[in-house]
Order: structure tokens, then sequence, then C-alpha cells
């Protein structure tokens, strides 16, 4: 009784039993609740991996704040040796 007030056909999914296979009723509504799950799980593994390369994008940024500043503090010290070059003549 309760299949006919519901307003979404039906469909069928196997359900293996220990005697063999049956077939039981599945609204429609569940398959399509299943579809937007699915949907939105893809939807927030994106968001992790772009939160993922954000993260990484802004430690390898502050990594290059902390080398500038050292530099800046001592400049010879972290000069590439190549651009010092002191003549004793």
């Amino acid at each position: 009784m309760l299949a006919s007030h519901h307003p979404h056909p039906h469909s069928q999914m196997d359900v293996p039993d220990g005697d063999g296979d049956r077939s039981i009723a599945i609204p429609e509504t569940i398959q399509e609740l299943k579809k937007q799950l699915r949907e939105k799980d893809m939807v927030l593994t994106d968001i992790r991996l772009e939160a993922l390369s954000s993260a990484h994008q802004l430690e390898a940024l502050k990594e290059t704040v902390s080398r500038m500043r050292v530099g800046y503090r001592n400049p010879i010290e972290h000069c590439p040796s190549n651009l010092i070059r002191f003549s004793f003549v």
C-alpha cells in the first residue's frame, strides 16, 4: 500500500542472500539521493585537493619570505658566491 502513495516509480535491485538472489523494489528517490551524494562527494574531494594545494603553496611562500628576510639581514653571507668578488690588489 505504501508504494501506491509514492510519487516516483520503483526500480529493482538484486540483493544476494543465502538461498539465491532476489530483487527488491528501490524507489527512484533513493537512487537520485545516491547520485546527489556522489556528486557532492566529488565536489568535496575537489575542494579538499584545492585546499591541500593552497596550503602547500602557502608553506612554500612562507619559506621564501623567511629566506628573503635572512638574506636581507645578512646580505654578504647569503649572496651567491659568483656575485661576491673581492680584489686585494
